[in-house]
């Protein structure tokens, strides 16, 4: 069984952070820093984790925070910095993250400069968000600046520590309201010569469509134009939220054509299933295109709720390229069994089958969840 992730912060990690600081101060009190933080760990959770060592750490510093960052700095510096294939090593940074957070707020300056060195040893995102919330334009120059820095983790930190919906991290609402300021941010990085920073522009593209589709394909549409294989990869994946939606436009933008196609049948299994069995779709396709087209094949199921009323929800199918001319029939099966994430309920379910985002058939089928699920 792997190892939680809350194992990376530990007695261990909080005794190599005591030891960096002693190196440059050496009024520091391991004994009384130790001796906060000792047997408290182990039944926390990662950032529960890391904000006790955080704050730990905050009180063992001196109470000016000016000098208490100048400290972190200066000891930080004085460790090795990281490649993007050994980012395990830099965990021990995560608790800087929550401490400037909390308390460096009042010097954003000193706590930019420290969450620079961190982030090019582990990464910043998590710190600098307050950042980006309370000192907005303050934070903003400074990631126009480090967008072209020669640090690879220093660039990411730019796009990374500016999703407004960042997973493990409070949403930044101003830009979950107006995504510009982040724009013009991806805007100097989506030709990065490292797909570890062009991954990041992606997901972040991803996280403004939930709450911007149209804004956010305006942006991918413009990047198309005479996109490298590289950006081309970029705007895929960041599209992929809106791929699975089968949003037209998005699929348009992608190069999937509305589909040409005639006597499309589409064909059930079953029309009784019960939660726990299989569902087989079987599809006679015939193009009428005078070229191969590319069609994305998905099923928008509306599962019933325990309202009684349908939700929708596209599951995957396939890509097929489908020459001129070209017949085919293609199968895809669903499991439909209990799954964390949704609850089934009885009734009549619609599916109804979508070719690069166009509804072109439909079927039903009879959903039985027994009273025990």
């Amino acid at each position: 069984m792997a190892e939680p992730f809350k194992n990376w912060i530990n007695d261990s990690v909080a005794e190599w952070l005591g030891a960096r600081v002693l190196d440059v101060w050496p009024a520091f009190s391991v004994q009384a820093y130790a001796g906060s933080y000792q047997g408290r760990l182990q039944a926390l959770e990662l950032k529960a984790r890391a904000q006790l060592v955080g704050e730990c750490l905050r009180k063992a510093l001196p109470a000016d925070m000016g000098q208490a960052l100048t400290i972190l700095t200066d000891a930080i510096c004085a460790t090795p910095e990281v490649t993007v294939d050994d980012m395990q090593g830099g965990w021990p940074m995560f608790p800087i993250n929550s401490l400037v957070a909390t308390y460096g707020l009042d010097h954003p300056e000193l706590s930019l400069i420290l969450l620079f060195e961190v982030t090019k040893r582990f990464t910043s995102e998590f710190g600098i968000r307050p950042f980006l919330e309370q000192h907005t334009e303050l934070t903003l120059d400074q990631l126009h600046i480090w967008a072209s820095d020669e640090n690879v983790h220093v660039r990411r930190l730019v796009s990374e520590g500016s999703r407004p919906r960042l997973p493990w991290a409070p949403q930044i609402k101003a830009f979950m309201v107006d995504p510009a300021p982040v724009f013009e941010l991806l805007e100097k990085l989506k030709d990065d010569p490292e797909e570890y920073v062009r991954r990041s522009v992606a997901n972040n593209l991803n996280d403004i469509c939930k709450d911007h589709p149209a804004a956010m394909l305006q942006v991918v549409e413009a990047w198309s134009k005479d996109a490298s294989p590289e950006r081309k990869k970029l705007i895929r994946h960041a599209c992929r939220t809106l791929i699975k939606a089968g949003d037209p436009k998005c699929l348009e933008i992608l190069g999937f054509a509305p589909p040409e196609l005639d006597e499309v049948q589409m064909v059930l299994s079953t029309d009784k299933l019960t939660l726990g069995e299989k569902l087989s779709i079987e599809l006679q396709l015939l193009s009428t295109c005078n070229s191969t087209q590319d069609l994305i094949v998905d099923y928008r199921f509306h599962w019933i709720k325990a309202n009684g009323k349908p939700s929708a929800r596209v599951h995957k199918g396939s890509q097929v390229a489908l020459a001129a001319g070209d017949r085919r029939t293609i199968k895809h099966t669903f499991h439909i069994k209990p799954i964390t994430t949704r609850r089934y309920y009885s009734g009549r379910t619609l599916v109804e089958l979508l070719i690069n985002g166009q509804k072109i058939a439909s079927g039903e089928f009879h959903m039985l969840v027994p009273d025990s699920e």
